[in-house]
């Protein structure tokens, strides 16, 4: 089980120590230090491999700090960082694509897909779905740093057509995911 210990040394200074199984990592957070943010839940996406300046401490009420103000160094923007996401170093898969399970296949950036693949959302506007769960390629979107999957229209089935109300229109055709695609990048 993950643990996580926060010690004030004073106002200015906390010292973070994090525990799983038989590894221990000590992180001393300073305000005006920089550091990385780098969550150790796979799925916390927000802000993840930005470096930032610690500013300030948010604190309870019972004046215990629990997260941590911070100006990314990116885009100089302000943001609020919990205590145990931020490291000293850069995590060396950082700037690796997250999902590791699209690592082994071709990847393409979002404007290189080929007219053939398309991503479970596209499927889904056509009103199919793959008939594997094996994907073919995978896109990687830089900006969200996330990759997701992309599948052969061949390889496919309709969707049972359902009774009733719908938020998602099923009547594109692969035509009209192209052309969107296209519109989108330019």
């Amino acid at each position: 089980m993950k643990h996580y210990e926060a010690f004030e040394i004073n106002l200015n200074k906390i010292r973070i120590t994090y525990q799983y199984q038989e590894i221990v990592r000590v992180t001393y957070i300073e305000i005006g230090n920089t550091y990385w943010v780098h969550p150790d839940n796979p799925l916390k996406l927000k802000h993840r491999g930005k470096q930032c300046v610690v500013t300030n401490f948010y604190r309870n009420d019972l004046g215990q700090a629990i997260d941590a103000s911070v100006r990314f160094l990116t885009d100089n923007r302000k943001g609020r960082v919990d205590l145990n996401d931020l490291v000293d170093d850069e995590p060396e898969h950082a700037v690796k694509p997250l999902c590791e399970k699209y690592n082994n296949t071709k990847q393409y950036s979002p404007d290189k897909v080929p007219d053939y693949l398309f991503t479970k959302n596209e499927l889904k506007r056509m009103g199919r779905v793959p008939i594997k769960e094996d994907a073919t390629a995978s896109v990687y979107y830089s900006d969200q740093n996330r990759s997701f999957p992309l599948f052969d229209l061949q390889v496919t089935r309709e969707t049972r057509k359902q009774k009733g109300l719908s938020l998602v229109n099923k009547e594109m055709t692969p035509e009209d995911i192209i052309s969107r695609r296209k519109r989108i990048s330019g």
